[in-house]
C-alpha cells in the first residue's frame, strides 16, 4: 500500500479538514465566476433589448428670421456629417419614404379611424383626389394683394369619384372653388348656370375641438382645389402653371399639355361620360384618382426599433414580430402594417400585399396643421408622398410582401418625428437603389443609433465640433437601468475576486501543509533507496486524489449555495451558469495539478545530502 496513503489516513481529521477547506475555496471561486458571468450576460441581454438613438432636432422655423432659418438648415447638414464620425455611433438608419399602389385596397384616411381626427393635411393629395359633376351657382371676383382670385359656388350634381373614406361625413351638396387658376386670357373657367366635370383635391369641413368635444365647422365651406394648383404645391407656383397679368394683377393658368381639370358638359353627367368627349376622363383622370385612393405610404428601414415612435413606445407591436437581422440584410419580402390598416382591409398575419412602388417625392403637408386647437401654431405638418401622376413616378419595383407583424399606437398626428397609421414598414434592402430616395437630416427618416449609455459622450463630441444641441436623444429609459446593472456587475466582480483570492490562498496552504507533513516520509523512503520517480508517483497520487475529492465536493457546494450566496451578498437573483462552473472547475484543476506536479517534483528530487 502507498505509504503516503497510510500517512493521510493515520490523521484523518487533518486530511478531512484540508479537503473541506479546499472544497469551500473552490466552491466560492465557482460561485464568484458564475455570478460574474451571469451578471455580465444579464447586462448584455438587457442592454441588447434597448436602442439608444439620436435624431435630428427640428427647429421651430416660425420663431426664426430668414437668416436664422438658413443657418439652422446648414447646421442640420453639418451635424449629420459630423455625427457619422462619432466614436459612439454604431449604425445610421437612413430610411426612405415611398408610396405604393395596392390594387383593391382601401385608403386609411384620417377620418377612417375617427372622423374627429379628419384633417386635409393628413389626406395629403392621394386620398383627397376627386372628380365631381357640378353646377355653377355663383361667381364672385375677389382680387386681393395683386392676385386675381375668385370664389365660385357650385351645387353637386353627382360625386363621380371620391374615396369612400369620406362616407363618414354628410354627402356634399355645395362646394366652392377659391382660386387664382384661370384660363390663359385671364377669364374665369366657369359660367353661372352651366355644368362642369371638375378634377382636384376635395376638402371637407374642418374638424375642431371645443368644450363639447369635436365637431365639423358646417358654417364654413367645402372646397375643391384645382388640380393644376395642387400639382404645383411642393415646388411653388408656377411649376405646372404659367403666370398671367391683367391690369397689374397676376393669375395662373395651366401650362401646355397639362392634364385638364375642368370640362363643360350638357345633359347628364352619365351621358357625357359615355361620350367620346370624355375618353380622357374615363381612361386617365378617373383611374388616376382610383389608383391614388388605393395607395399608401411605405417606409423602408434598417432598424424599425430606432424609429422615434417605436423607440419611445408611442407605437408598439400588437402581434407577430419585427424584422430579423437576416431579413434586414437580405432584403426579405416581409412587411409590418398598422392594426387600423389591417382591420380596414381585412388583413391577417401571413397574408400578402402586392406593392407597386412609386416616388412622387414627399413633403411636409402643413396646410391645416393649426386648424385643430390641440395642435400648437408652428407645428410641422405630416410627411406624405404626393399623388401618383404619370408612369414616370413608378420606380419599376412591384413585389409581394408577407405580413409578419401588426403594430398599434400610430395615429394621424402632426410632428416631424411621426408617421401616420397608413404607413407600411419594409426592410430597406428589399428595394434596389434606395440611395436614390434617401434624404439627409430629415427628422423622421434619419436616426443615429448609439452605444447604450453614450448619449452624454456623443453630445460632448458634437459640442467639440461646434454643433451641440442638434440632436434629441432617447434610450428607452436605459439610463435608469444602467446604474443598477453596473452596480450588479461590480459587486459580482468583487465576489469573483474574493473567490479567486480565497482559492489561491487555500490552495497554497493546502499544498504547504501537506508537503510539510509528508517531507520527513519522503526523505526516509529516499534514504531507504526508493527512486525519485517512484516517490513522485506515490506523492502525486495522494495529492491528485485529495484534489479531485475537493473539486467534487466544491462543485456540489457551489451548486447548492449559489442562490443563497447571490441573493444575500448581491441582493439579486442570478441564473446559475453551468458553463461558468465547468470553466472555473477546469481552471482550478489545472492550477492545482500544475502546482502539485511542480512541488512534488521538487520535493521528490531534492538531494538527500549537501556538501559543505
Amino acid at each position: 500500500m502507498n505509504i503516503f496513503v497510510k500517512q493521510a489516513t493515520r490523521k484523518p481529521v487533518f486530511t478531512i479538514l484540508m479537503v473541506l477547506l479546499l472544497s469551500l475555496a473552490i466552491a466560492l471561486s465557482c460561485i464568484g465566476y458564475s455570478a460574474w458571468t451571469s451578471a455580465k450576460m444579464q447586462q448584455d441581454e438587457i442592454s441588447g433589448g434597448y436602442t439608444t438613438i439620436a435624431i435630428p432636432l427640428q427647429p421651430d422655423m416660425t420663431k426664426l428670421s430668414a437668416d436664422e432659418i438658413t443657418l439652422a438648415l446648414q447646421n442640420r447638414v453639418y451635424a449629420d456629417w459630423a455625427a457619422q464620425e462619432a466614436p459612439q455611433l454604431t449604425m445610421i438608419d437612413r430610411r426612405c419614404l415611398l408610396a405604393a399602389h395596392i390594387t383593391g385596397s382601401k385608403s386609411l384616411s384620417s377620418s377612417r379611424i375617427d372622423p374627429s381626427e379628419y384633417n386635409i393635411a393628413f389626406d395629403g393629395e392621394c386620398y383627397s383626389l376627386a372628380v365631381f359633376a357640378l353646377r355653377c351657382e355663383n361667381i364672385m371676383e375677389q382680387p386681393t394683394e395683386g392676385m386675381l382670385l375668385y370664389d365660385a359656388t357650385f351645387s353637386v350634381e353627382e360625386t363621380v369619384c371620391l374615396s369612400d373614406a369620406y362616407a363618414c361625413f354628410p354627402t356634399p351638396e355645395t362646394v366652392h372653388i377659391y382660386s387664382d387658376v384661370r384660363e390663359a386670357n385671364g377669364a374665369i373657367p366657369f359660367e353661372k348656370g352651366k355644368t362642369y366635370l371638375v378634377f382636384g383635391q376635395y376638402q371637407d369641413y374642418r374638424v375642431v375641438r371645443d368644450a363639447d368635444g369635436y365637431s365639423q365647422v358646417t358654417t364654413e365651406n367645402r372646397y375643391i382645389v384645382p388640380f393644376p394648383e395642387i400639382h404645383s404645391n411642393f415646388y411653388g407656383k408656377p411649376a405646372s402653371l404659367e403666370i398671367g397679368d391683367r391690369n397689374g394683377q397676376s393669375y395662373y393658368y395651366p401650362v401646355d399639355g397639362q392634364m385638364p381639370w375642368v370640362a363643360e358638359y350638357s345633359g347628364t353627367v352619365t351621358e357625357f361620360l359615355s361620350s367620346e368627349a370624355a375618353s380622357l376622363w374615363n381612361e386617365e383622370i378617373i383611374p388616376l384618382c382610383q389608383l391614388n385612393h388605393e395607395s399608401t405610404t411605405v417606409i423602408l428601414t434598417d432598424s424599425i426599433t430606432s424609429m422615434y415612435s417605436f423607440n419611445t413606445g408611442d407605437a408598439s407591436l400588437l402581434s407577430g414580430r419585427f424584422f430579423t437581422d437576416e431579413e434586414y440584410k437580405e432584403g426579405a419580402d416581409v412587411c409590418i402594417i398598422s392594426a387600423s390598416y389591417a382591420e380596414l382591409n381585412n388583413l391577417r398575419l401571413g397574408d400578402t400585399l402586392k406593392l407597386d412602388y412609386y416616388n412622387s417625392y414627399f413633403g411636409e403637408y402643413s396646410d391645416g396643421a393649426t386648424a385643430n386647437s390641440m395642435f400648437a401654431a408652428g407645428d410641422p405638418g405630416a410627411y406624405r408622398q404626393r399623388y401618383y401622376m404619370t408612369p414616370d413616378d413608378a420606380i419599376g419595383v412591384c413585389k409581394e410582401y408577407m405580413i409578419i407583424g401588426i403594430y398599434t399606437g400610430a395615429r394621424f398626428a402632426f410632428g416631424s418625428y411621426h408617421f401616420n397609421a397608413d404607413t407600411i414598414m419594409v426592410p430597406k434592402a428589399s428595394v434596389p437603389n434606395t440611395e436614390n430616395y434617401e434624404t439627409w437630416a430629415n427628422s423622421l427618416l434619419n436616426t443615429f443609433i448609439l452605444e447604450n449609455g453614450s448619449t452624454e459622450a456623443f453630445e460632448k463630441y458634437m459640442e467639440e465640433q461646434g454643433l451641440g444641441g442638434q440632436f434629441l436623444y432617447f434610450d428607452q429609459d436605459f439610463s435608469s437601468m444602467q446604474e443598477s446593472l453596473e452596480a450588479l456587475e461590480t459587486n459580482a466582480m468583487r465576489l469573483l475576486i474574493v473567490g479567486i483570492g480565497a482559492f489561491l490562498l487555500v490552495s497554497v496552504l493546502f499544498l504547504f501543509l501537506n508537503f510539510r507533513r509528508m517531507k520527513p516520509t519522503i526523505r526516509g523512503v529516499r534514504l531507504l533507496g526508493r527512486s525519485s520517480k517512484t516517490v513522485f508517483r506515490d506523492v502525486f497520487v495522494i495529492l491528485f486524489s485529495l484534489e479531485i475529492l475537493a473539486i467534487g465536493i466544491g462543485t456540489c457546494v457551489a451548486v447548492i449555495l449559489f442562490d443563497t450566496v447571490t441573493e444575500n451578498v448581491l441582493t439579486s437573483t442570478l441564473a446559475l451558469q453551468p458553463e461558468a462552473i465547468l470553466t472555473a472547475l477546469v481552471a482550478a484543476f489545472v492550477f492545482l495539478a500544475f502546482v502539485g506536479i511542480v512541488c512534488t517534483a521538487i520535493t521528490a528530487n531534492r538531494k538527500l545530502m549537501k556538501a559543505k
